[in-house]
């Protein structure tokens, strides 16, 4: 490490605390480390090492994004770890560990943050599983709770009352005991995702209108379906707030219309591709795990949707909606894809004795890859990043 880097980090680490008017301990606390340590980084005495800064860092990023400094100059304080790193990579860090803090940037400081899911590995570290954002979930540590899970709970329970009432006798009634499914089991699991609840929720709102449903059950049933409603949009309001910023970023961000005629293909393709690159996994101890490729297929399933009701509108103004809300499906399309391929390298950097397979298949740019999906997406959808 360049001593003067290094020199300058220590005066200004220091100087921050001293500033913010912080205790060693307090300033210790916030950064994730022990006392006696920052005492040594302030003092020059010992130099963190790689692992500890990245650890930082991570921790830090939480406290931007959340807003939770309480009054503290966290933008700053994070250009501090920021210009250390920089300065890190000027002075030969390998390349392996450059190429991580290039996909960090990518999946913490462009649209990926917003995707329906984040990657991560099993406790045995031989799957890679859809996890919800480390954000998200802030507000199952803290003391709303009980709050949100009596909630979930009435949910649930509106949910096991409604779905024997409908009879699935048409198109809609089945999408929306699929959607029902889907949500109760997310809102079952010990720490749900509040993104894939706000989707499946959004969808089980739009069909709820559908008259077809309203007419095929009774005034109770209907109002239950307005109950479920009711209680998801207060769900989403009160306690998951970052899941709805999320969906609005998607939303408003542009997309071409030239997206509309390909995204059943582009859907299709994305499975395969996924399917693809699970079964390849698996054959080299690392698997796949199976709600991945279905998170597509049920993207999949709503495009088809909307799709079909595209041809089916009668007026301007329904084909437009029905437009809309294909292209959005593909910008998640595209999202997912891209956010699945970066964890997928910063996962094969921590175990890369197994994860030869999936490393080569992400990297692997031809027609029906991943990357090669991706990109054609991108060119429609500039919000998304270039890949590494």
């Amino acid at each position: 490490m360049n001593t003067k880097s290094f020199d300058h980090f220590s005066f200004e680490l220091r100087q921050f605390r001293i500033s913010s008017a912080l205790s060693r301990a307090a300033f210790a606390s916030i950064l994730g480390i022990s006392p006696s340590t920052l005492r040594e980084w302030e003092d020059g005495t010992a130099r963190p090492r790689t692992y500890k800064l990245w650890e930082v860092y991570d921790r830090l990023k939480i406290f931007v994004d959340q807003d939770k400094s309480r009054g503290l100059e966290a933008d700053y304080l994070l250009s501090i770890f920021d210009e250390l790193i920089e300065n890190l990579k000027l002075a030969n860090i390998d390349e392996r560990e450059q190429k991580f803090r290039e996909v960090d940037k990518k999946l913490t400081r462009t649209i990926l943050k917003a995707a329906q899911t984040d990657f991560g590995l099993s406790k045995d570290r031989r799957l890679i599983v859809p996890i919800p954002f480390t954000e998200d979930l802030e507000l199952f540590r803290s003391n709303r709770i009980l709050d949100i899970e009596q909630l979930l709970q009435a949910i649930v329970a509106n949910i096991n009352d409604t779905i024997p009432h409908i009879q699935k006798a048409n198109f809609n009634e089945v999408r929306l005991l699929e959607a029902f499914s889907i949500y109760r089991t997310e809102a079952e699991r010990d720490f749900p995702n509040p993104r894939i609840l706000h989707r499946k929720g959004e969808i089980i709102r739009r069909q709820v209108q559908d008259s077809e449903i309203r007419q095929a059950v009774s005034s109770w049933d209907v109002h239950a379906l307005d109950g479920f409603v009711s209680d998801h949009q207060e769900l989403m309001r009160l306690y998951f707030g970052e899941a709805l910023l999320s969906a609005q970023e998607v939303e408003q961000a542009s997309i071409s219309d030239i997206v509309i005629d390909q995204a059943g293909t582009l859907a299709s393709q994305a499975i395969a591709a996924t399917e693809s690159i699970a079964s390849g996994v698996a054959e080299n101890g690392l698997r796949v795990d199976p709600r991945i490729p279905a998170i597509l297929k049920e993207i999949d399933y709503e495009i088809d949707d909307y799709l079909n009701a595209r041809r089916s509108a009668n007026t301007p103004a329904v084909r437009v909606q029905a437009e809309n809300r294909i292209k959005n499906s593909v910008k998640h399309i595209g999202i997912f894809i891209g956010r699945f391929i970066l964890r997928s390298i910063t996962i094969g950097y921590k175990i890369a004795t197994n994860a030869t397979a999936i490393l080569a298949a992400i990297e692997t740019f031809s027609p029906g890859s991943f990357r090669a999906i991706y990109e054609t997406i991108r060119i429609a959808f500039p919000a998304l990043p270039p890949l590494p």
